[in-house]
């Protein structure tokens, strides 16, 4: 790091004194960390620049400096946060673009060793049975307990779910809502699970997950309708085991008047009683204008994230078909030997967002050479900046052809567009598009077409010609 702080003497001070950080990095990098340090992102990311430089903890390479980042929620996982030069005239000389978990171990060998939190999360047992889950509002008795108060942002962290062997939570939710896909294959419900999720991220965040003011009763709007369109809630009650870290468990399912059975009867008036107004459901969009992707302007890709942090996304036919010529025949060969297919990962992990185990570090190699040889990342970065400016021709002769998704953690609308990298009508993956504050794209990474099924889901069932299941 000597060379850096030669070069660079202003990066021995304070990360804010020299490092731009935007509010889209802290926002991505707070639910990652514990919750005495969530409201304090700045101050986290300035305490652990300081000791990463006293550690001499740091990755520098000449486009970027990585440093890790403290405090994380999981002792297990490594967090890292990735400054670059700026750019930009007028403004800070370096840019924070990266805040978030070290996905490909660029840390693994200056990791400082953090010492894990004093309390340590309760695993999951199998539900015990309750057959008196809700009882009738007029006649229940004074409640023996309430859920004590929580800023859990994640619904694993809010409520006890049992979603092991055995569990029937998604498949209820599914009988209940308008019929459509909620999985990739038989009995599968990732789709689903990932909306459901993430839309209670939404709603906690927005404040619409409704508590009573005694903590004896919660409620949520999913944003899913029955085939007669009646809104369909979840419910939860305090949590009865001493030991858990959740404070609330799963009540059941119903609609505001629900006649399905005594249980949902009686669920749909306790949760009549207890609230004057109804859930709320999640609103992820104000102007229209926002989910309509405007062909007129420019997109501006962030390629290094794009192609070098996602290789494992992009299809190795692809890649093995861009790396030709006698200096790149041997990683030819490495890269036609991965087994790995970007869009249904592992069958213990099928939609894992990265690879791992011995395609992990394949990649790792392939990530390196590409680094090391401009040349040939010029060429698959031409090449996907080709299958991009076919997909603006598309987005500009169809509207479809933007798919508006939703991502929780910015609390942002995002545009997904196709890129056809093998075959011109054959989608391979998506670009994610994001508004810059001058009304322009940023191109900010590709998803598989499964990931972008789950994001735009979100806002509504997709129905483009290009994006489904």
């Amino acid at each position: 790091m000597s060379t850096v702080f030669e070069d660079h003497p202003e990066m021995t001070d304070d990360l804010a004194s020299f490092a731009f950080v935007p509010k889209k990095a802290q926002e991505f990098l707070k639910p990652l960390l514990a919750q005495g340090a969530q409201g304090h992102v700045l101050n986290v990311l300035g305490q652990s620049w300081k000791k990463a430089v006293q550690a001499d903890a740091l990755v520098s390479k000449p486009e970027s400096v990585t440093f890790q980042v403290l405090n994380g929620a999981d002792p297990a996982v490594t967090l890292c946060a990735v400054i670059k030069p700026n750019v930009r005239e007028g403004g800070s000389p370096w840019y924070l673009t990266y805040a978030g978990k070290d996905a490909h171990g660029i840390l693994k060998d200056v990791a400082i060793a953090e010492q894990p939190p004093q309390e340590q999360p309760v695993a999951e047992s199998a539900p015990q049975q309750d057959t008196d889950a809700v009882s009738e509002p007029e006649h229940a008795a004074a409640p023996q307990s309430s859920a004590p108060p929580s800023n859990a942002a994640d619904l694993k962290d809010y409520a006890f779910i049992w979603m092991g062997p055995g569990s029937t939570f998604f498949k209820e939710i599914a009988a209940r809502a308008l019929p459509e896909p909620w999985g990739f294959g038989e009995n599968d419900y990732s789709i689903l699970q990932s909306y459901i999720t993430q839309t209670f991220y939404k709603l906690r965040r927005d404040g619409l997950v409704l508590e009573n003011p005694e903590r004896t009763f919660a409620a949520l709007n999913t944003g899913l309708v029955t085939q007669r369109l009646e809104d369909i809630f979840l419910c939860f009650k305090p949590n009865h085991r001493t030991d858990a870290r959740q404070p609330w468990e799963f009540a059941g399912i119903c609609t505001q008047f629900d006649n399905t059975s005594d249980f949902t009867k009686r669920l749909s008036a306790r949760l009549r009683s207890t609230f004057p107004d109804m859930p709320r459901r999640a609103r992820f969009f104000t102007n229209v204008s926002d989910i309509v992707f405007d062909a007129s302007k420019e997109i501006i890709c962030n390629w290094d994230h794009i192609i070098i942090e996602n290789v494992d996304r992009i299809p190795t036919d692809f890649l093995a078909s861009q790396l030709y010529g006698r200096q790149a025949a041997e990683m030819r060969q490495l890269v036609e030997s991965i087994d790995y297919d970007p869009d249904r990962g592992y069958e213990d992990d099928p939609y894992g967002n990265h690879a791992k185990g011995e395609a992990a570090e394949q990649f790792n190699q392939l990530r390196a050479f590409l680094n090391d040889n401009p040349s040939i990342f010029n060429r698959v970065k031409a090449a996907m900046d080709g299958a991009l400016e076919v997909a603006q021709k598309r987005a500009a002769y169809s509207f479809r052809t933007g798919v508006p998704s939703f991502y929780p953690r910015a609390d942002k609308i995002q545009i997904l567009l196709p890129l056809c990298l093998m075959d011109e009508d054959e989608p391979d993956c998506a670009l994610v598009t994001s508004k810059d504050a001058w009304g322009n794209y940023e191109g900010m990474t590709i998803l598989t077409l499964r990931m972008a099924y789950k994001n735009a889901r979100l806002l509504c069932r997709p129905e483009s010609e290009w994006l489904s299941v």
